[in-house]
């Protein structure tokens, strides 16, 4: 029936655009670089090998909740370094850096129950949005993960919500968009002017 189909095409077009207004601006791209530190000096008395098998067993936990961090651990003498580092990856969950600050305080609090070993913390980074450009850097100040944040507005500025008209104009753009680039593909409008031939 024509106007069941019509009925059913409008309810369909109704459900695209409510999701396409109910979209989320606030999703962020992570650009993070940074290193931890770990060290010795001359009052620890523990087993090195043994603190960095636990301290690696955290930091395989950090990888394993933020598989888009790259990790590189690298063993000198007397030091281990944990790198981290991700360029422009998607983040949705608005709690990210706050849970890293929780897993970095973990391993800050592991380290701190040993006499004479040092951690240093120095991650830094930024989260950019459509709607704000957030730069953030975790260093650790004595026992505590100390978290810096500075936010400016971003370049562009979107609505939280999109209204129906929004929406409309945006949907109409992109259908002339279409359009024309169909008419281009079929040579219905030439993109380049075929030469005379004599």
């Amino acid at each position: 029936n024509p106007v069941n189909m019509k009925y059913e095409g409008g309810l369909h077009l109704n459900k695209f655009l409510l999701f396409l207004k109910n979209l989320p601006t606030d999703t962020k791209r992570l650009t993070l670089s940074g290193e931890i530190s770990i060290g010795t000096n001359g009052r620890f008395g523990g087993n090195i090998a043994e603190i960095e098998d636990s301290l690696t067993t955290i930091v395989a936990a950090i990888k394993q909740d933020n598989p888009f961090l790259k990790v590189q651990s690298k063993r000198d003498l007397y030091e281990l370094n944990i790198r981290l580092f991700a360029f422009r990856k998607l983040i949705i969950d608005r709690s990210f850096l706050e849970k890293l600050r929780c897993q970095f305080q973990s391993l800050l609090d592991y380290g701190n129950r040993f006499e004479g070993l040092t951690l240093r913390l120095n991650v830094y980074g930024e989260l950019l949005s459509l709607s704000k450009n957030e730069k953030f850097r975790f260093i650790n100040k004595q026992a505590e993960v100390a978290f810096m944040n500075t936010e400016s507005p971003s370049l562009l500025r979107l609505p939280k919500k999109l209204s129906s008209k929004q929406i409309g104009i945006i949907m109409l753009i992109v259908l002339v968009l279409i359009g024309i680039g169909l008419l281009v593909y079929f040579n219905v409008i030439p993109l380049f002017p075929r030469p005379l031939v004599a």
